[in-house]
């Protein structure tokens, strides 16, 4: 039970508009997946934890731009083909990164999409 308010936890965080505790967010986002014991399973609302990745993916912030390209691939590896569901969210933000000036994104978004 503590797994899921911490999962639940990290998707509220993901809303904040201050840019460390959202660069902090994507550190603890990316730790909590990693750890075996932990699945995307564990979150609640897995439409909610998208729309999040989808809003970081459009961000002009460079590393939280990455941050979300990253978890989103660790998230769809793992729901296989259950992440069909949300190519009609992510797909124009990745496609969009695509064109970015910043090589690391573009390669991040190449490297997911892949």
């Amino acid at each position: 039970m503590a797994e899921e308010q911490s999962s639940d936890r990290l998707v509220t965080e993901m809303f904040d508009k201050d840019t460390n505790k959202r660069l902090q967010v994507g550190t603890a986002l990316l730790a909590y997946l990693n750890e075996e014991e932990n699945s995307v399973h564990d979150f609640d609302d897995l439409d909610r934890l998208i729309a999040g990745l989808v809003t970081w993916i459009n961000s002009s912030h460079p590393k939280i731009c990455t941050n979300g390209i990253e978890i989103l691939e660790m998230v769809c590896l793992v729901l296989g083909e259950k992440s069909k569901a949300y190519l009609n969210s992510v797909l124009p933000a990745l496609r969009e990164r695509l064109g970015d000036a910043r090589q690391p994104v573009r390669e991040a978004a190449l490297v997911c999409i892949q």
